[in-house]
């Protein structure tokens, strides 16, 4: 479809919180645009619960600034249900003559107030999102050395389970894994 972007000012997501992302993505091997396209999911997440769940929005992230925009979508109809997320081609071709139909408009939004929630949201769901990469990454580090032996060392031991470092994770030996008669100590190696 044809898209129409109206110019406007940019809102800016703390440049900090971006940079401190971007950080975080290369410590924790994970890739950066991974990290952006969470934020853009938690700004739509974000404005949908303050300012009306029924629009269908877009959120972009400028990669080099942390400046978001956020664009209202309206997809051109015949007949209009709901004027949230549909557009007329009567109306639409108003705006532009050679609109048709099944086109998605877009027109940029800029709620009052929405830059801090914007700032609050992305920080608490790209923390998140972080946690989940870093899971994967671990799983995918582990699960292609399913049967291998891999020693590490005894940090902790909790209701009869030890808690062994092995480098970048800690893996649980649960009592139900463990060989019968056999006893560790904190700092073991196994």
């Amino acid at each position: 479809g044809s898209f129409n972007y109206s110019t406007g000012r940019f809102i800016k997501v703390n440049a900090e919180l971006l940079s401190a992302l971007k950080d975080l993505g290369r410590e924790k091997g994970i890739d950066e645009e991974v990290i952006l396209e969470a934020i853009e999911a938690a700004l739509i997440s974000a404005y949908k619960k303050n300012f009306g769940s029924l629009q269908n929005v877009r959120v972009f992230v400028v990669r080099e600034t942390g400046e978001f925009k956020v664009f209202a979508r309206k997809e051109v109809v015949e007949e209009v249900f709901n004027d949230r997320s549909e557009i007329s081609l009567e109306d639409a071709q108003k705006l532009r003559p050679d609109y048709a139909l099944g086109d998605i408009i877009e027109t940029e939004v800029i709620p009052k107030d929405f830059g801090r929630i914007a700032a609050q949201t992305a920080k608490q769901v790209v923390v998140q999102r972080i946690r989940e990469e870093e899971r994967g990454l671990i799983y995918n580090e582990f699960s292609n050395r399913e049967s291998d032996i891999v020693t590490g060392t005894i940090q902790r031991i909790e209701n009869k389970s030890y808690f062994i470092d092995l480098g970048k994770v800690e893996a649980v030996l649960a009592p139900t894994e463990q060989i019968a008669g056999e006893e560790y100590e904190i700092y073991d190696r196994i």
